[in-house]
Formats: structure tokens, C-alpha cells, sequence
């Protein structure tokens, strides 16, 4: 109900939303965590309980990155700040957006520059592989 009994005293206890414990997702990874979760060392099926709390932190996590992301966009400087450039927020997220949302976390930043790393190298294979094909026909 809100409140504390300290010493003798009710006090009031604020409780925090249900957006900030991540409850307004409606099972987004709950199909693919406990496939994770047992790559992890969990058991093969996991407790639901236990894939939703690792779930909501797995969507809190990612909502507050994106909103730091976010205050990082709209903190930066446009190229060429006329009136009408000035006028235009940027609403888009890019790259150097998340890495400066992460930068205070050398893990992250690594790991996030091994995945883009990767994603090219699959990419040429996939133009290679697509150029063979052609070559083939």
C-alpha cells in the first residue's frame, strides 16, 4: 500500500513505476532467453519467473542505453547550424550515439565494435557467395 512502519511511525515509500521495472513488454525475449539462459549454465528449463526477472532487466538495461543514446543525439552540434539546420532535431540514433552512451565501459565498447566488426565480414562473405553464385549461372 505504500507505506513503511519505522520506529513506530508509518511513512510514505515511494514506489517506482512499472516502466522502470521494465513491466511493459509483453514477452519480447521470452522465447530466446531460455535458450541463452541454459547456454549460460542455467537448466534446460528454466523457472518462468526466472526468465521474466532476467527479462525485465534485460529491457530495462537496453531502455536506459537507448535513452543515453538518445540524450547523447540530441546534446550534438549540427554540422552546419543555420537556421533551418538548427530548426531540425535529429531523431535518429547512429552508431557513435551508442558508443558514447557506453564509452565510460571498455567491455561494451569493445563488444560493440567486435559485432560491427563481424557483421562486415559476414556481409563480404554474403557478396562473395552472391557473386560465385552469378558467376556459376
Amino acid at each position: 500500500d505504500g507505506l513503511e512502519l519505522v520506529a513506530g511511525e508509518e511513512t510514505k515509500v515511494e514506489e517506482e513505476p512499472d516502466e522502470k521495472l521494465g513491466k511493459t513488454h509483453s514477452g519480447v525475449f521470452s522465447k530466446d532467453l531460455p535458450w541463452l539462459m541454459y547456454g549460460f549454465g542455467d537448466a534446460d528449463k528454466p523457472i518462468k519467473e526466472t526468465v521474466d526477472l532476467v527479462e525485465d532487466i534485460a529491457v530495462q538495461f537496453v531502455t536506459e542505453t537507448v535513452h543515453a543514446a538518445m540524450a547523447a543525439a540530441a546534446l550534438r552540434v549540427p554540422p552546419n547550424p543555420t537556421a533551418a539546420g538548427a530548426a531540425k532535431q535529429k531523431k535518429d540514433l547512429d552508431l557513435d550515439d551508442l558508443l558514447f552512451a557506453v564509452r565510460r565501459d571498455p567491455r561494451k565498447v569493445a563488444r560493440i565494435q567486435e559485432l560491427i566488426r563481424r557483421q562486415k565480414e559476414i556481409q563480404d562473405a554474403r557478396k562473395t557467395m552472391n557473386v560465385d553464385a552469378e558467376a556459376q549461372q
